[in-house]
């Protein structure tokens, strides 16, 4: 695999010559879709729900292929011109949407939710980070929580615009760590398991939707898999249903609904843009420091409210 992202990437590279001032900031197509399952209740006697939440990126793939050789003077195919999205699309800078972007990684995500839904991991079995990375079929039963899928692309540090590597899928598996504390662990035969953490806490910010938020830090291997080359995750989602704690205690509840029956949900990231690691503020991940490049606004997703 090591072999392949170098050489791709080498065709890539010379594809065409980036131009930093023609490309948008990583925020640029970022969108967040969240949806809840269930209804309402009250403080007294609060509603179990179920939700849905996917972080997302605009993409536009087009049907492309590789040069014929380094040096071809006319494009095309490697074989096979395949179809967008596949292994064989990846070259001559055609993409858009967030591949129009320099090359990025998410280092830190934060989801901001509603303050009538309320979340709640007391009661529930917890499994330790290093069982639910290595062996998560171990971990007690009821631990895990929820499921998902992602997507993103490999891309060189100085990668031209429209242009990836590879496109790893992703699976992802939710898991209780603490009372506090959740874990996304992800899959893929490209970057095997890892761990995204994330930490529950109490919103502290001005805006009086949100009650609460989960900040997630991804790991090293999520922002460079290899080194010079980047993790840009496109689209993460997870499905975490309506369940209780053995005391009937829900994981999510839902306790009301604002007046305008409409609940908002929030999403933003930190943002490394092309391997920087010396510009300030830093972000630390196994040692590791990546110059966070942009923090980008919140975006929200409404979702109806029902009793």
């Amino acid at each position: 695999m090591r072999k392949a992202i170098l050489t791709v990437g080498a065709a890539c590279l010379l594809a065409s010559v980036m131009a930093s001032s023609a490309v948008a900031s990583p925020s640029t197509y970022q969108h967040f879709e969240a949806k809840v399952f269930g209804k309402a209740g009250t403080a007294k006697k609060p509603g179990s729900v179920g939700s849905y939440l996917k972080p997302f990126h605009d993409l536009v793939l087009q049907p492309q292929c590789l040069p014929i050789a380094l040096n071809s003077t006319k494009p095309g195919c490697a074989g096979n011109e395949g179809t967008p999205g596949d292994a064989f699309t990846r070259g001559l800078g055609i993409n858009g949407g967030a591949l129009a972007e320099l090359p990025f990684a998410t280092l830190r995500a934060r989801i901001y939710f509603p303050k009538e839904l309320k979340l709640a991991t007391a009661g529930f079995p917890t499994c330790k980070s290093y069982v639910v990375l290595k062996t998560p079929t171990k971990c007690p039963k009821g631990s895990k929580i929820g499921a998902g899928v992602a997507n993103g692309f490999a891309r060189g540090k100085s990668a031209c615009t429209g242009c990836y590597t590879l496109a790893p899928q992703l699976t992802v598996q939710v898991f209780v760590l603490s009372t506090k504390s959740i874990a996304l662990r992800t899959y893929s035969s490209a970057t095997k398991e890892a761990i995204i953490e994330g930490v529950i806490s109490k919103y502290t910010g001005s805006d009086p939707k949100y009650g609460s938020i989960i900040t997630f830090s991804l790991p090293k291997g999520l922002i460079e898999p290899i080194k010079g080359v980047m993790s840009q995750l496109a689209a993460f989602d997870s499905t975490i249903a309506a369940v209780k704690n053995k005391k009937g205690k829900p994981l999510q509840s839902l306790v009301g609904c604002p007046a305008n029956k409409q609940l908002t949900f929030g999403y933003n990231s930190d943002y490394n843009v092309k391997l920087d690691k010396v510009s300030s503020p830093k972000y630390v991940s196994s040692g590791e420091a990546f110059s966070i490049n942009e923090t980008g606004p919140i975006v929200t997703s409404t979702v109806p409210c029902k009793k």
